[in-house]
């Protein structure tokens, strides 16, 4: 799993990696996440570029997330499969 480039300043906030490498990681991923957010229930979840929008309109299926806010960078982000999401 690659470094993180830019970490928060305030060294209290945790950065917990999921690791998004594969689509295996993917998997994994989806599951560290589920776990994360059901055991810190958040008001916000908030998500940018393709895997992490992906991975987080698919977490809302199972857990209850308040709201949700998926930045694209792009009008197309991803294709046409990957906008059905």
């Amino acid at each position: 799993m690659g470094e993180a480039l830019v970490l928060p300043k305030n060294k209290s906030i945790e950065v917990v990696p999921i690791g998004m490498e594969s689509k295996a990681g993917f998997v994994s991923a989806y599951f560290k996440l589920r776990k994360l957010v059901k055991d810190f229930t958040p008001d916000v979840v908030h998500s940018h570029m393709v895997r992490a929008n992906l991975i987080s309109r698919l977490l809302r299926l199972t857990v209850k997330i308040p709201k949700l806010v998926c930045i694209a960078h792009d009008t197309n982000e991803g294709g046409r499969l990957r906008m059905l999401s």
